[in-house]
């Protein structure tokens, strides 16, 4: 329409709907006294604390929110690279540094957070390990 008229078009009320943008999405995390705003690709991993969870960032921040682990987790499934590693972690591959394999084994996050990866989801996590990193 601009191309043709040289005119923007007229937004209602209505039809202005927010559209997050996929180089930089953000998720909306729900804290004590309302919502924080934090790109997706800022988060390393996430904790359960309950019917809590703790955010790690990569500039070494921790923030609790309002939310159950299991809740975010289906608020980061796919397309973004995030992996349930045990009951109580939820990892982002992007800042994955190594796998010490063991009982369970282990990894090292950037940074140098270690975190357990339980046995019952060592196989799940070896095998999306080895699609991510194909």
């Amino acid at each position: 329409m601009t191309a043709i008229s040289g005119q923007q078009p007229t937004l209602t009320k209505a039809s202005r709907v927010l559209v997050p943008t996929m180089n930089n999405p953000k998720i909306a995390l729900p804290i004590t006294d309302g919502l924080r705003f934090e790109p997706i690709k800022n988060i390393c991993y996430l904790e359960a604390a309950g019917n809590y969870t703790f955010l790690h960032f990569k500039d070494g921040e921790r923030l609790l929110v309002c939310r159950t682990l299991q809740d975010m987790q289906d608020r980061l499934a796919a397309p973004y690279q995030f992996l349930r590693i045990h009951r109580s972690y939820l990892i982002n591959i992007d800042y994955l540094d190594r796998y010490v394999r063991g009982k369970g084994g282990y990894v090292i996050l950037e940074g140098g957070a270690s975190l357990a990866v339980s046995s019952t989801r060592r196989q799940d996590f070896l095998t999306r390990l080895e699609r991510y990193f194909r």
